[in-house]
């Protein structure tokens, strides 16, 4: 389990740092997640999955933290 959560972490820490460097290439302003979902398009092939993999789990991480502090546990977890 902790080497599952160290690769994790790692591949976490390393898909952040690819989406930084895609987005410091990018212009900011209107369109701006258009052109950095472009360039990780453009990238691996799997680059924009990944990033949607990630952000869905910190939603869901961020939506069990709201729940836990409003009062509410984890079911069968």
């Amino acid at each position: 389990m902790a080497i599952a959560l160290a690769q994790q972490t790692a591949g976490a820490a390393q898909l952040a740092a690819d989406c930084a460097a895609a987005l410091r290439e990018r212009d900011r302003g209107r369109g701006a997640f258009r052109r950095f979902a472009d360039t990780l398009r453009r990238g691996r092939e799997d680059e924009l999955s990944r990033w949607f993999e990630f952000t869905d789990e910190r939603k869901r991480g961020r939506a069990r933290a709201w729940l836990a502090d409003v009062g509410y546990g984890a079911v069968g977890h």
